[in-house]
């Protein structure tokens, strides 16, 4: 097994031909023994990026070329060619870390239950702000919530393929590695974070996440998902229900507690011959009631 590929490292490119080197290079510094690099250029349109693509090719790098098909379908093609057990998808303006490859095959070969291995990012690019809240211990409430894990991990390729891969039928691209990680919870497949930072992400104010969140394309993203993610749709629905519980107007709740106490009266009268007065009910707090500080 020592000769064997472990990873396949899939980088997807459209018209990034300015940043795929520099990924390039970031895997280069991992123990080549242990993977293979396939590059997937996604129909790119540009002259440059289609120039560094034959440069590629000519220097014996593996570089599929296909009409332009998507994020998710050049992730897939990428992965489907590779002969390693595990997979690390790579986008094209990223890097890795020198362990990342390493770090994945002992954890994946130590725990077949094990699906998915990934870590923190470092931030570098157009600004180094922490934008996004990527990393930390898995938490299914909170993936449901929000996608806190990466494309980049190191995955078991016989899961990824079980469950169908990205999905190219995305409403929006970007959110891939979103569904596909609902995909595996919703299954049983485990997570396993390591507290270091493993990749550097690029911050760019053109990227494809940025783009869809510029065009308010995540309520689509989100009936999609409500379709087709049960637990999604039900936490989406609780929340949804918390929001409208902590935004309902006081007031309306003060009326409702004022007519509960005046019918418990009237039943109460009712029953016992007596007829409850006005004064026999309690005051009802108000606003200003609630937030009077006590008297020293």
């Amino acid at each position: 097994m020592s000769n064997e590929i472990a990873v396949s490292v899939v980088i997807p490119c459209f018209n990034h031909g300015q940043f795929i080197r520099d990924a390039i290079a970031s895997v280069e510094k991992c123990d080549k023994r242990a993977y293979e690099l396939i590059i997937v250029n996604d129909g790119s349109t540009d002259s440059y990026t289609q120039q560094v693509m034959k440069e590629l090719e000519a220097e014996g790098y593996h570089v599929i070329n296909q009409a332009n098909q998507g994020l998710a379908a050049a992730r897939n093609i990428g992965i489907r060619a590779g002969r390693g057990r595990y997979v690390l998808p790579l986008d094209a303006d990223n890097l890795i870390r020198p362990n990342y490859i390493d770090a994945g095959i002992e954890i994946l070969d130590k725990f077949p239950e094990v699906a998915v291995v990934y870590g923190r990012p470092a931030y570098f690019g157009e600004a180094t702000d922490r934008r996004f809240d990527i990393g930390g211990e898995f938490d299914l409430p909170r993936l449901l919530r929000d996608n806190y894990i990466d494309a980049c991990t190191v995955l078991r390729k016989s899961v990824f393929e079980a469950c169908g891969g990205f999905d190219g039928n995305m409403p929006s691209q970007g959110y891939e590695d979103w569904d596909l990680w609902l995909t595996f919870a919703a299954r049983g497949h485990n997570f396993y974070f390591v507290d270091e930072v493993l990749f550097d992400y690029r911050i760019r104010g053109d990227s494809m996440i940025h783009n869809a969140i510029a065009r308010d394309e995540f309520p689509k993203v989100f009936e999609y998902f409500c379709a087709k993610h049960p637990l999604f749709a039900l936490q989406a629905r609780v929340t949804e229900l918390e929001r409208e519980l902590a935004n309902r107007d006081r007031s309306r709740i003060f009326r409702f507690a004022k007519a509960y106490w005046n019918f418990k009266n009237a039943i109460f009268a009712r029953f016992s011959g007596k007829q409850t007065t006005q004064k026999t009910q309690p005051q009802v707090a108000t606003d200003k009631a609630l937030t009077r500080q006590p008297t020293p």
